[in-house]
């Protein structure tokens, strides 16, 4: 069993499953706050649910949670669980933001810890249904108030230096740069073509289109460079560095220098709305009111229902254009 060394601050654990990258990031502004609320206590990022984007995640909350922790789901024999539990500190308080009662419920039992708070509430009928809201409900139980989760983004972000120095060279302040979130997520993404005449109708509107993307989209964003040279692209790597390298604090510090960010329900929307980046947000068949990223301001552009189906490729880029310009004027 692990002992926290005498005179040192019990350690806070902040738990959470589910392996996507926009799952990880939701994760991000609750870190940020009980760091703020509970200065000097060692933070750990315990997921049950591990990915190759998470851990890059953590990077963005190293400095203040530097314990990541790989932790087993429940499933159908709870005993590896509860093994686990038990071998963990007592922590000062539990924030759990999961969703799988059993695991929560094992938690409660075996955590050691001061205080417990949950996005599944006791004593009350419901939860919130927008998923970022159940995160962030955790540290407002905790503090018995409401919390602007803003406060925590803007003083959270401690992105390194020279992915500042980068964002910032790449991308000037006295252009106005539209962020657009590139995904291959079936379903979800927004198609190429729709995404090149947006961005041309952005450049004929004086407005700067810089288009996001991960590790996958390495297809749709050489089809976008061919079909609007004009548009910007945010940097994946350091220079010298290896094609397979994938830094997302790049692609954090480039969220910070856009005006307005545009983006499919996709984790670099999520990215976009904790980089306190107004947004516009796409979604075809996925529920807004569950997953729309947590944002400053957040317009839903939703897909028509036809034939009872609500498809990507009925969103117009005439029509996103319009929210995108409503949102500058507004």
């Amino acid at each position: 069993m692990t002992s926290t060394p005498a005179g040192a601050l019990a350690p806070i654990a902040v738990l959470s499953d589910r392996a996507g990258l926009g799952d990880a990031l939701m994760v991000c502004p609750l870190i940020w706050a009980v760091a703020q609320r509970y200065p000097g206590h060692p933070i750990w990022w315990i997921s049950s649910c591990p990915d190759r984007l998470t851990r890059p995640v953590h990077e963005l909350v190293a400095d203040i949670a530097p314990t990541f922790v790989h932790f087993p789901r429940a499933r159908y024999w709870p005993v590896p669980v509860i093994s686990a539990l038990l071998k963990l500190p007592r922590f000062h308080r539990v924030f759990d933001v999961r969703s799988r009662v059993g695991d929560v419920l094992l938690a409660r039992l075996f955590l050691k810890s001061g205080g417990f708070q949950s996005s599944i509430p006791i004593g009350k009928f419901h939860r919130p249904s927008l998923i970022v809201d159940r995160s962030w409900s955790t540290i407002e139980a905790d503090a018995g108030k409401k919390l602007d989760w803003t406060i925590s983004a803007r003083d959270g972000f401690h992105l390194p230096p020279q992915a500042q120095a980068l964002a910032a060279e790449l991308f000037p302040a006295g252009r106005r740069h539209v962020g657009i979130a590139v995904t291959t997520k079936g379903e979800k993404g927004w198609p190429v073509p729709h995404n090149i005449a947006f961005a041309k109708r952005l450049l004929a509107e004086g407005l700067t289109p810089v288009f996001f993307s991960g590790p996958s989209e390495r297809e749709e964003i050489a089809a976008i460079r061919a079909g609007v040279p004009e548009a910007l692209f945010t940097p994946a790597r350091y220079a010298g560095e290896v094609e397979s390298v994938y830094r997302l604090e790049l692609t954090a510090a480039s969220a910070r220098r856009m005006e307005i960010g545009v983006a499919p329900d996709t984790g670099l929307g999520h990215l976009m709305g904790i980089s306190l980046v107004p947004m516009v947000s796409l979604f075809g068949p996925g529920q807004p009111e569950r997953w729309a990223p947590q944002a400053v301001r957040n317009t839903i552009v939703q897909a028509p229902e036809i034939d009872g189906k609500r498809r990507m490729d009925t969103i117009e880029p005439e029509t996103v254009l319009k929210a995108v310009l409503d949102m500058l004027r507004g």
